[in-house]
């Protein structure tokens, strides 16, 4: 029999019937603290690294199951977006090389002011989470999503974007090179932006279960080119404004 330290309630077995605190309580030590880590971040059917694979094989259908009362086995959508977007803006920073996710940033601002592109990464990332949100509330209003779970679904597809471009530095540091020694005949910036836009659109298919329905995926399509086109102009203004305004 314990005692739960989180709520008082006595119980037996492993959590606690009222708040599921684990028993027994155990002290915090170093053996803990990294048996919580490699818990947390690689277990297989709960962690960080099952969550990433599954947003890689199955993202639209993974997320599905995550709206639908699925969560045990997911990371948390709002940790993985903070810990994929800290590292990757930290590493961009450290490298000191363009974004690659030219569709997610923009290259007119950082022409006039380079620290702006990183110094709000984190609000370039919000507006395409509220813009593909509201968008998807719209366009596929017939599926009865909550706003507050679309947003959950873009956070998971932001974090997973986020991983893609992680992995991939390594060539864009590659490339940051040849730019610098060759003109910048070396780009694959363009074709990034066509994976991104790729990745969203079978997302969608997955998770409005569009494989075979023709004028859901147009949709899917028109929606895409609706955010890109919003995405460039309106946050262009924002930031324009931003750097004009607010940023000495």
């Amino acid at each position: 029999m314990y005692t739960c330290p989180n709520c008082g309630t006595a119980f037996e077995g492993h959590y606690c019937p009222i708040c599921r605190q684990a028993a027994p309580n155990e002290r915090i030590t170093w053996s803990y603290l990294g048996h919580q880590a490699m818990h947390g971040f690689f277990h297989v059917d709960r962690g960080l690294i099952h969550t990433i694979r599954e947003l890689a094989i199955r993202p639209g259908y993974a997320i599905r199951e995550y709206l639908n009362g699925k969560r045990g086995y997911h990371f948390n959508p709002v940790l993985f977006l903070v810990l994929t977007s800290s590292l990757a803006s930290l590493l961009f920073i450290v490298f000191n090389i363009s974004l690659p996710n030219q569709l997610l940033t923009l290259d007119e601002v950082a022409q006039h002011n380079s620290t702006i592109a990183y110094k709000y990464f984190a609000l370039v990332g919000i507006f395409l989470i509220l813009l593909l949100s509201a968008t998807d509330y719209v366009f596929y209003s017939r599926k009865k999503f909550l706003f507050t779970e679309l947003i959950t679904s873009n956070t998971f597809q932001m974090g997973q974007i986020l991983v893609f471009i992680i992995l991939t530095l390594p060539v864009f540091v590659i490339q940051s090179h040849f730019n610098e020694d060759g003109g910048g005949t070396f780009e694959l910036h363009e074709w990034f932006r066509y994976v991104l836009i790729g990745y969203m659109i079978w997302v969608r298919i997955q998770l409005l279960d569009a494989v075979k329905n023709k004028s859901l995926i147009l949709l899917i399509f028109l929606q895409l080119v609706v955010v890109y086109f919003s995405y460039k102009y309106v946050l262009l203004a924002v930031l324009n404004y931003l750097r004009e305004n607010m940023i000495r």
